[in-house]
């Protein structure tokens, strides 16, 4: 696939880790500006260690990262949860982006302008406590984009969200790529990114593998990475990707619609 945006960041045979052996060896990556990046992975598989270095929180082991020019971020954290006790109004967790960035004219609707953004208008003067999970994740996104990025990095941001939540905030975050933002999901659901990210990172075994996701989202590569049967079928021009359990010796796999539901 032809890279047409600015390079924004290129990690070459990097070696990422912290005390002791390497997490992750022989990294090859790049993201360019326009670019919509699906890092994904099972559980433990080094996902966090590639976001922090490409945050340029953690220095490589070895290896050479290039950043031609200086990058405004955007970060919508795991599980950026604030404390309940601490009587925040969602105004004052988007201040808190704003404040990164010394501004101070107009604060107010800049304020307005990204939770409008994001679907929250009207919630300014809302305590962040009460909201929903959905609605929390939100402001986490309003907070970010408050920063003006260049580049937005989600990190697993619909985890404990209901499949509207998640859906609906899957579409903000393709809007906001639409308008030209580059963007990377980091999740350990494939299926959240199968539909949405161009290109993808899989992170496994402690390497990465990246490209095209029409070329990377195959059967053979999935199950390297995952270790289990994949198959990766369309439905309705979507497509789903399908964990399959392992045939048992001497008898066929039993169907669900066949002989009568598995309890």
């Amino acid at each position: 696939m032809e890279r047409t945006g600015d390079l924004l960041i290129r990690l070459e045979k990097v070696d990422l880790g912290y005390d002791g052996p390497p997490i992750l060896t022989g990294v090859d990556l790049e993201i360019h500006r326009g670019d919509y990046l699906g890092v994904v992975g099972p559980n433990g598989a080094g996902k966090s260690t590639l976001l922090l270095a490409l945050l340029d929180v953690l220095t490589p082991l070895s290896g050479t990262v290039e950043r031609p020019a200086r990058v405004r971020f955007g970060y919508v954290p795991q599980r950026g949860l604030l404390d309940d006790v601490f009587p925040l109004s969602v105004a004052d967790v988007v201040r808190m982006g704003l404040d990164l960035t010394g501004q101070t004219d107009a604060r107010g609707d800049r304020i307005e302008s990204v939770l409008a953004e994001v679907g929250l208008a009207g919630l300014t003067h809302h305590r962040f406590s009460e909201l929903s999970g959905g609605q929390r994740q939100r402001v986490l996104l309003a907070r970010a984009l408050a920063m003006e990025p260049e580049l937005l990095i989600l990190d697993e941001p619909t985890n404990g969200l209901d499949l509207r939540s998640e859906a609906s905030l899957m579409g903000v975050f393709d809007a906001l790529h639409g308008s030209g933002l580059t963007v990377i999901l980091v999740t350990h659901l494939l299926g959240l990114v199968a539909n949405h990210a161009r290109t993808l990172a899989l992170v496994e075994g402690g390497t990465v593998v990246s490209g095209p996701i029409e070329r990377l989202l195959t059967a053979d590569h999935l199950e390297t990475v995952y270790r289990c049967p994949v198959r990766v079928v369309d439905v309705d021009g979507q497509r789903v990707v399908l964990p399959l359990e392992p045939r048992p010796r001497g008898g066929s796999r039993r169907e669900y619609g066949q002989g009568g539901d598995r309890s």
